[in-house]
C-alpha cells in the first residue's frame, strides 16, 4: 500500500513530506476504525485486538513498535472521541477504492476474530461502507473472502 501511495503522489506531483503525513493519517484512521469495530459489540476480545495488529502489519507494512503505538493511540483517543466521522473523513480524503477495500477486509477480519460476527459489528461495518463510499458488492465480496462463505 505504501508503494501505491508513493506512486499516486508522484503522479499528482506531491512531495515526500506529504506522502509520509498522509500515510500516517491513513494508518491512524484505519486503526481507529478497527478499534471501534472491536468495541462495536461492547466486548473487546483479545483475538480482535490481535486481528487489528495483524491487519496493520499486513496492510501498512508496519513493525511491531509502530503497530503497538497506533493501537494504543487509537484506543486512548477512541475513549475520548465522540464520533468516528473524523476518521471516515480522513479515509475518504486519503484512500482510493483499493485502500478502502483493504480496510473493509480488515474490518471483517476484526469482526470475525472472536469466532462470530455480532449484529452490531455488521451494522457498524455496513454504515462505514456507506460513509466511505464502498459499493455494497465490495462489502459482500470482502465478507465472503474473510468468512469463507
Amino acid at each position: 500500500m505504501k508503494k501505491m501511495w508513493q506512486e499516486l503522489r508522484q503522479v499528482l506531483g506531491g512531495d515526500a513530506g506529504e506522502d509520509l503525513e498522509d500515510d500516517q493519517g491513513a494508518q491512524y484512521a484505519a486503526a481507529a476504525l478497527m478499534i471501534e469495530m472491536c468495541e462495536a459489540d461492547l466486548q473487546t476480545d483479545p483475538q480482535e485486538l490481535e486481528a487489528v495488529a495483524a491487519s496493520l502489519r499486513a496492510v501498512f507494512a508496519l513493525d511491531e513498535a509502530e503497530v503497538e503505538r497506533l493501537i494504543r493511540q487509537a484506543s486512548d483517543n477512541n475513549q475520548a472521541d465522540i464520533s468516528y466521522f473524523p476518521h471516515v473523513e480522513r479515509v475518504n480524503e486519503l484512500c482510493g477504492p483499493e485502500e478502502k477495500r483493504s480496510i473493509v477486509e480488515c474490518l471483517w477480519r476484526v469482526a470475525a476474530a472472536d469466532g462470530r460476527v455480532d449484529k452490531y459489528e455488521e451494522h457498524y461495518l455496513r454504515r462505514l461502507c456507506e460513509l466511505i463510499h464502498v459499493p455494497h458488492r465490495v462489502f459482500i465480496q470482502a465478507r465472503h473472502l474473510v468468512l469463507g462463505e
